[in-house]
């Protein structure tokens, strides 16, 4: 038994839409039934429920069939007018004098009718359109809601499943924002800190990667005193637990973890 030719996405797209409007004959529908099944179970899923949504909506055509004698009466008149048009027309008359050029108005052509293909591959062409579309929106919503928890998900690790609720919701908590000293590109750095359990929690946001950091105390002449924690960038958002054993105002800076380090950021805080 030969096994069938895979049916193109592009083709099967514009074949779901058809037959989902019931336009498709028997050999088309086997081929659109075969080429289905013989589709990714993503792509296969995709195309029967906006198969469903389509025969459901009734995106194209109405639902409505027209009754046997609104067909007929409508045969009839079609057969009518095919009659009329024949009688109508005028004999041709093949003569010597005929041959005699004299002027005649231009005659006008009547078009011709339009080509069945033509008219099939044009409704095919706009359903194709519309479930491309359509499906273009669902994908991208797919890709919206995956990014999205994406997100949450990376800031929920940056936060920490343990102080998500009290960062966001504890009023007596306290946010202390470094300030940058020279270039520092996009890297942003905030302290959180909780006075009643004295817990902190040092954020960074789009750091280079490229080194180690250090968060350190300074002196009164901006010397370093006192090693406070370590930590490495992933290049997004990250968070870090902290221990400051200090009261009332303190210096804090960012340095890189360098033979010769940098300043990358400043900040006064005051841990009462």
């Amino acid at each position: 038994m030969n096994t069938p030719e895979p049916i193109p996405i592009s083709e099967l797209l514009e074949l779901a839409g058809i037959d989902a409007l019931g336009l498709l004959d028997d050999g088309d529908h086997a081929a659109f039934v075969a080429g289905l099944e013989n589709a990714p179970a993503t792509l296969r899923e995709l195309i029967i429920a906006e198969q469903a949504r389509i025969a459901a909506e009734g995106l194209l055509l109405p639902d409505a069939e027209p009754g046997d004698a609104l067909r007929r009466r409508f045969l009839d008149r079609v057969a009518g007018e095919i009659e009329r048009s024949r009688a109508s027309a005028p004999a041709r008359a093949v003569s010597h004098a005929s041959a005699i050029r004299q002027p005649r108005p231009p005659r006008l052509q009547r078009a011709r009718r339009v080509s069945p293909l033509w008219r099939i591959s044009s409704i095919s062409f706009a359903v194709a359109v519309v479930v491309l579309g359509v499906m273009h929106v669902q994908l991208k919503q797919e890709f919206d809601d995956v990014r999205d928890g994406a997100q949450i998900s990376m800031l929920i690790g940056a936060v920490g499943v343990d102080d998500i609720e009290a960062t966001l919701f504890d009023s007596s908590s306290r946010r202390y924002q470094f300030t940058p000293v020279g270039d520092v590109g996009r890297a942003r750095a905030m302290l959180w800190h909780l006075p009643d359990s004295g817990k902190a929690r040092l954020y960074i946001a789009n750091f280079p990667t490229v080194t180690g950091y250090k968060l350190v105390v300074l002196d009164d002449r901006d010397n370093p005193i006192e090693e406070i924690a370590s930590f490495k960038a992933d290049g997004l958002l990250s968070g870090v637990d902290v221990t400051i054993d200090h009261k009332g105002p303190v210096r804090l800076a960012i340095l890189t973890d360098e033979i010769n380090p940098r300043v990358m950021f400043l900040a006064r805080i005051d841990l009462a």
